[in-house]
C-alpha cells in the first residue's frame, strides 16, 4: 500500500485534568491557534483524543474519498522513533501523544489519477489536520503539524511498511 504520513502532536495545557469542555467560536480558534512545541507532562484525556480524532474524520476530502487513517501513538519508544524519522525534531519525543495521518494513494490514483496520488490526498490529509489542530485547541489542547519526515521510517514505526 502506498501512503503519505504527516503529524501531529497533543499535548495538555492545562495543569490541571478537570479542564471543562468551552464553546469556542471557530474565528476565535483560528487566530488564538499556536505551534505548540514544549509540553506539560501530563496524560490528556482520551474522550479528547477520541473528539480530535472525529474532527479529522470531518474534514473535507477530494470526491468525499475519505481515504486518511489516522494512527494514535501513545507509546514513548514509538515517540521517539517518530521525533527521530522527523528530522531529529526531539522536542516531539515530549508529546504525550502523536496522531500519524496517513493517506492512503491508491484509492486516490484510482479515482483522480496521477493529480489524486501527487495533490489531493496531500490536500485531504492536511484538512484534516488543520481541523485537528482546531479542535485540540477548542478541547485546551496544543497541537503543533509535523510535516519534515521520512515517511517509510514512520512507516516501520507505525507498523504500516
Amino acid at each position: 500500500m502506498l501512503f503519505t504520513v504527516c503529524e501531529l502532536n497533543l499535548l495538555t495545557q492545562a495543569a490541571n485534568s478537570e479542564c471543562k469542555k468551552v464553546k469556542m467560536d471557530v474565528f476565535e480558534a483560528m487566530r488564538n491557534r499556536r505551534s505548540v512545541r514544549k509540553y506539560l507532562d501530563l496524560p490528556v484525556e482520551w474522550d479528547k483524543v477520541g473528539s480530535v480524532v472525529e474532527a479529522g474524520r470531518l474534514a473535507p476530502s477530494s470526491g468525499n474519498l475519505q481515504t486518511w487513517k489516522f494512527i494514535v501513538v501513545r507509546d514513548l519508544t514509538k515517540r521517539k522513533a517518530i521525533a527521530e524519522a522527523s528530522a531529529q525534531q526531539y522536542w516531539m519525543e515530549q508529546a504525550p501523544i502523536h496522531i500519524v495521518i496517513v493517506g492512503v494513494l491508491d484509492k486516490h490514483k484510482r479515482f483522480f489519477g496521477e493529480r489524486g496520488e501527487q495533490l489531493y490526498v496531500i490536500q485531504d490529509c492536511a484538512m484534516a489536520a488543520m481541523q485537528m489542530m482546531l479542535a485540540a485547541h477548542a478541547l485546551g489542547l496544543g497541537s503543533c503539524f509535523v510535516s519534515s519526515i521520512n515517511e517509510n521510517k514512520i512507516g516501520e514505526v507505525i507498523l504500516i511498511r
